[in-house]
This record gives C-alpha cells, structure tokens and sequence, in this order.
C-alpha cells in the first residue's frame, strides 16, 4: 500500500482507491485519514509530502481534508501532458486479439483517470463496445445490457466461448482470426 509517487496517473487512482477501502473498513476518523494516508508515502511522494508538511507547518498539513489531500496529489502527480496522452490512448483503445482481460482492465483503468469520457453512463457502454473486437461489438450492442457488468460480463463469455470453440484465434499480427464452424462443434 506505501505510495512512491512514480507510476504516473494510473497508479495514484489506484493507490487512492486501495487507501480509502482501507480508511473505510478501518473506520478511520476525518481527521485522522491525511495522517493515515501520509505515513504510507515513501521516496518521491514522501519528499513532496515533507515538503507540503514544512510548507504549510504541520498542524495545517495534517488538517487537510482527504479530499484536499487527493486534489493536492492529483495536481502533482497527473500532469497535463499525461492526461492527454491518456485521452488519446482512451479513444483508440481497442482489445487486441483475444485478450479480453487486458482490455477491461485497462478500459476501468482509463474511465477512473479520465471520468469525464464516460459520463453519463450511457457513454461508458458506448466507449466500452466500440472498442471491443469486430466479432463481438454487434452481438453485445444487440443484446442491449443494461449495465457495464453485463456488457463486460457478456463480452468475455462470448470471447472465451469463441476460443474454447477455436472459433476464434489470435494471428500471429495480432489480430483475430474466425474459422468455419465445423460439424463437431455444438
């Protein structure tokens, strides 16, 4: 859980999420969350923090609020030119092949770092399909989920299906390739 400050505008929302289920289920009082969260710093992060903590005097420090705390950190360590690159890489990503896992996984990284290219909901589900395979786009937009969980859900079954089946395969330029159901497949 310690927070080093390297690993860009993915790992702060990461570390934050980690750190407020943590304050949670520890029930960790308002005004103890800032402590809490600082005395998991190390290297960068912990320099910046003792930098802040000099800065504003100690007792103003660790008054902050969690809130002002994250903002704080947000501004350091998601920089504009980050952010943008990241933009760029949302509205291209797409599932390479068949990896179905990778794709969600980096699709929830990007929508906590960029909230606002999936707000309102309705845009996460478009953003989500859109960059599913060609194979499986149309049968999860027909099949209208009602919810990202269902479309995710609804996207690995059909792609894990497809492999199962050997259906479905990954090329060698990484792109997936769909073979003629033969007479053994049910």
């Amino acid at each position: 859980m310690n927070y080093d400050g390297t690993g860009g505008a993915v790992a702060f929302v990461r570390w934050t999420e980690k750190t407020e289920a943590t304050i949670r289920m520890s029930k960790c009082t308002a005004d103890q969350q800032v402590a809490f969260a600082t005395g998991l710093f190390v290297d960068e992060a912990l320099t910046w923090w003792n930098l802040q903590a000099r800065t504003l005097g100690d007792d103003a420090a660790y008054g902050l609020a969690w809130d002002e705390l994250k903002e704080r950190m947000r501004e350091k360590y998601c920089s504009c030119a980050e952010l943008q690159r990241l933009e760029t890489e949302f509205w291209h990503l797409t599932m390479e092949g068949v990896d179905i896992n990778g794709y969600t996984r980096r699709f929830h990284d990007l929508s906590k770092v960029l909230p606002y290219m999936v707000t309102p909901e309705f845009k996460r589900f478009e953003r989500y399909i859109w960059g599913l395979a060609p194979d499986f786009r149309g049968m999860v937009t027909s099949a209208k989920p009602q919810t990202i969980t269902e479309a995710v859900t609804m996207a690995a079954n059909l792609t894990e299906d497809c492999v199962r089946r050997k259906r479905l395969t990954l090329t060698s330029t990484g792109r997936t390739e769909t073979h003629a159901k033969s007479s053994g497949d049910k």
